[in-house]
């Protein structure tokens, strides 16, 4: 950006303005000659996020991508989500039998300490 009161090639850097220990305002000022910058206009659109969206849907040169929701199913019978699973930095352990757990494995002792049943 070109600074219109230094009329130098520059980009500006955020300063706080304070009152005592607390900051009041935060202004942005040229990193040249430190004077504060007008206000830039919002962008129209309102939401940066969408904006940013609809963007990167148009160079990808289609429309924008519905918001996916993640969802976990019932289907966690692994030992990592057993009550008697231990976390170990060395070794995860059951709790049942003091043995070495396989985290992704299961067996027939199996309790749910999962959410979603």
């Amino acid at each position: 950006m070109k600074c219109p009161f230094c009329r130098e090639e520059s980009f500006a850097k955020k300063k706080n303005i304070m009152d005592g220990w607390k900051v009041t305002k935060v202004v942005r000022v040229c990193a040249l000659c430190g004077k504060e910058l007008p206000e830039e206009e919002k962008d129209k659109a309102g939401d940066p996020a969408a904006a940013r969206s609809a963007a990167f849907a148009a160079l990808l040169g289609g429309e924008a991508p519905e918001k996916i929701t993640l969802q976990g199913s019932a289907d966690c019978d692994f030992c990592r989500n057993c009550v008697n699973f231990i976390e170990h930095p060395f070794q995860p352990l059951c709790a049942l039998d003091g043995s070495a757990a396989d985290p992704m494995g299961s067996c027939a002792k199996f309790k749910h300490s999962c959410p979603i049943k």
